[in-house]
């Protein structure tokens, strides 16, 4: 082998090696964008407590599970614009259910009450 074709090949590796962690931290985000979206359905559509129910858990904390939580979404989205070429149903975790209504009190704690939407 010459000094050309190592060289040639030691880009190679270089390259692959490059892809290969562009694509591990492809897989991070979507694994993350996941996570996110569980936790989410996890809270909003609980068959055991309520959104409320849990926001009355948390208390003056119940805020900060919004805040966290948008910064996540956030993070996702700016990292990977295309989240929803790999996690379809991600962009409904950008939005509070429609027929809720949430009120963010100065003590921290967080009021959800139920919107009846007409047809």
């Amino acid at each position: 082998m010459t000094i050309y074709n190592i060289e040639k090949r030691a880009e190679q590796i270089r390259q692959e090696e490059v892809f290969r962690q562009a694509s591990v931290r492809q897989s991070s985000i979507i694994a993350f964008a996941y996570s996110i979206l569980n936790a989410y359905n996890d809270f909003w559509f609980n068959p055991a407590l309520t959104a409320q129910e849990q926001c009355d858990i948390l208390g003056t904390s119940a805020i900060t599970l919004f805040t966290e939580h948008s910064a996540c979404v956030q993070f996702i989205l700016t990292r990977m614009p295309n989240i929803t070429d790999y996690v379809s149903s991600f962009m409904s975790v950008t939005a509070i259910p429609a027929d809720k209504n949430v009120v963010f009190n100065n003590d921290g704690t967080v009021t959800i009450t139920n919107i009846t939407i007409e047809e």
